[in-house]
C-alpha cells in the first residue's frame, strides 16, 4: 500500500514537470517565431521582390542588424539570384529596414559593396 501511494506522487510531479516543459518549449518557440524566423521570411521576400528572377534567389548570412535610425528593425545579409541570361551573378548584399510602425519591410541597399551598418567588421 505505502509503495503504490509514492507511485502515485511521483507520477503526479512527473506530469506537472512534463506540462511546465511543454508551456516553456511553446513559449520559446512562440517567441523565436515572432522575434526572428517570421521576420526573416518578409525580409527574404522583400529582397526577392526587386530581384529578376525571385524563385532562384538564394540567401546565407542573414543577421538582424542594429542601426538606431530605423529602431533597430534591420536585416543584412547576402542574396544570389539569376539575372536574364540566367546565370547566377554571385552574392551580393543587401540591407532591409522596417521604415514605421506597421510599415512593411523596405529594401535600402543591395549591391557588391558591404554595407558598413551591417556590423560584419
Amino acid at each position: 500500500m505505502k509503495i503504490k501511494i509514492e507511485r502515485e506522487i511521483s507520477m503526479g510531479k512527473l506530469a506537472r514537470i512534463l506540462v511546465i516543459v511543454s508551456v516553456f518549449v511553446a513559449v520559446l518557440v512562440g517567441i523565436l517565431w515572432f522575434g526572428f524566423w517570421k521576420p526573416e521570411r518578409d525580409v527574404r521576400n522583400a529582397v526577392a521582390a526587386q530581384l529578376f528572377d525571385s524563385d532562384s534567389a538564394r540567401f546565407r548570412n542573414i543577421l538582424k542588424s542594429s542601426i538606431p535610425k530605423y529602431k533597430d528593425r534591420c536585416f543584412c545579409g547576402e542574396v544570389n539570384a539569376k539575372n536574364k541570361m540566367g546565370g547566377y551573378t554571385g552574392y551580393k548584399f543587401f540591407l532591409v529596414c522596417r521604415v514605421g510602425a506597421d510599415a512593411e519591410w523596405g529594401v535600402i541597399n543591395i549591391s557588391d559593396a558591404l554595407d558598413y551598418r551591417c556590423g560584419y567588421f
